[in-house]
């Protein structure tokens, strides 16, 4: 009953804040969302101002390929990353049939990677992503609400990976790239 009432309230959540799919492919664990930059950033290429459009990455729950109970494993490791490339793929097509999308930068914000560099960090980095410490407008009780949500969606979607994700231990950072070097990177493969 639980599972089912945090799955509604998730589903009301991303429509208020109009995260939208764009492509509807089963393997695409990736949705987007539209909004201005909190704060200014600064990439190898660009300089991300506040207010500036950007485009945030949200995992896709219920396309995440489910980690086996006893915890992640090679067959899993490479099909989720499949997903996700395959999902940044599809992003960068989505935006060049869509001009209309003027945004000066994509990244997220995610508790599944650290600043210390992580396997999983050092991994989006070589994809091009770069990562700065999160910044919460509402401060570090902002932050717990946050990782308590996030913590909650695990425990619903993917209950195996709460093993390596402990509520406490959550550290959430932000990665992010420069449109051009997005669509540089991702665009032309596809």
């Amino acid at each position: 009953m639980l599972r089912r009432l945090i799955r509604t309230f998730d589903g009301w959540v991303s429509r208020r804040l109009e995260i939208f799919i764009f492509s509807d492919e089963p393997d695409c664990i990736l949705r987007a969302q539209i909004r201005a930059a909190h704060h200014p950033v600064d990439l190898p290429d660009a300089h991300i101002n506040a207010g500036d459009a950007i485009l945030l990455l949200h995992l896709w729950n219920e396309h995440l390929p489910p980690m086996p109970p006893s915890g992640p494993d090679l067959a899993w490791a490479n099909r989720t990353w499949r997903s996700f490339i395959g999902s940044l793929h599809r992003l960068a097509q989505y935006l060049h049939q869509h001009p209309e999308i003027q945004i000066r930068a994509i990244g997220g914000i995610s508790a599944l990677f650290t600043l210390e560099g992580d396997s999983g960090a050092r991994l989006m980095q070589r994809l091009g992503f770069v990562f700065v410490p999160y910044r919460s407008k509402l401060g570090r009780l902002g932050e717990f609400w946050e990782n308590l949500y996030a913590w909650f969606l695990l425990w619903v979607f993917n209950p195996a990976s709460r093993q390596s994700h402990r509520l406490f231990h959550l550290q959430r950072t932000e990665m992010w790239m420069s449109r051009d070097e997005f669509m540089r990177r991702f665009l032309n493969e596809c």
